[in-house]
């Protein structure tokens, strides 16, 4: 089980709910929570030891013996060309209409590190700060899914053998039900080429498929 050190804001709903998804993955989560700025990190980051830290929503600014423990990505919410404190602000001080929220590589200077993605949205039909806010949360909440849905594999890699096999009908060009001929034609559709087709083999011969169409 990997092991994640979480920096989140405190009652923050949309970094509980940033928690809760890691959590759901699987992880080891630890957590730090943030509840004001120029906040230090607690005892049990300093001891920490893991996998991966996530800063999400978070106050406190990392120091580099945290840094060096792992790799680290902070949610932002704001586009790359705001970095910093009070990106909202600054947007609609700018008269921006399209707004964003990055996800980057965490590095001792704030946010500097290498850009992994930006997610942008249409601002322009809001009046309030508030309401940028809230809209900001809830874009960089679906960034942090979609980060953990690219960086995650689902299984293992699957090897140039397991093609083969599945392009070898000998075990089931025998039978003679609507299942049977559901599964080959899938097979054929999604497994068969020229240069490597699909097959059967009767006693010692091997007898490869060929289409009806030129």
């Amino acid at each position: 089980m990997k092991k994640v050190l979480f920096f989140g804001g405190y009652s923050c709903p949309f970094s509980l709910e940033a928690q809760k998804h890691l959590i759901n993955l699987g992880y080891d989560v630890t957590c730090d929570w943030s509840y004001r700025r120029g906040q230090k990190v607690s005892k049990k980051s300093l001891d920490w030891k893991g996998d991966l830290i996530i800063s999400f929503l978070n106050y406190i600014i990392l120091p580099k013996n945290i840094l060096k423990k792992a790799p680290a990505v902070n949610f932002h919410p704001g586009p790359p060309e705001h970095p910093g404190s009070g990106c909202v602000s600054w947007a609609m001080y700018e008269n921006q209409k399209i707004y964003g929220v990055t996800a980057h590589e965490l590095t001792a200077k704030v946010d500097s590190g290498k850009i992994f993605k930006v997610n942008r949205f249409d601002i322009s039909n809001y009046e309030l700060r508030e309401d940028i806010d809230y809209r900001v949360k809830t874009e960089l909440l679906k960034l942090f899914y979609e980060y953990f849905e690219y960086t995650n594999w689902p299984r293992d890699a699957r090897m140039i053998n397991e093609i083969d096999e599945i392009s070898n009908l000998t075990s089931t060009y025998e039978l003679d039900t609507d299942e049977h001929y559901a599964e080959v034609d899938r097979r054929i559709k999604s497994f068969h080429t020229k240069k490597n087709p699909v097959y059967v083999i009767i006693g010692n011969k091997k007898f490869e498929y060929v289409s009806e169409s030129k």
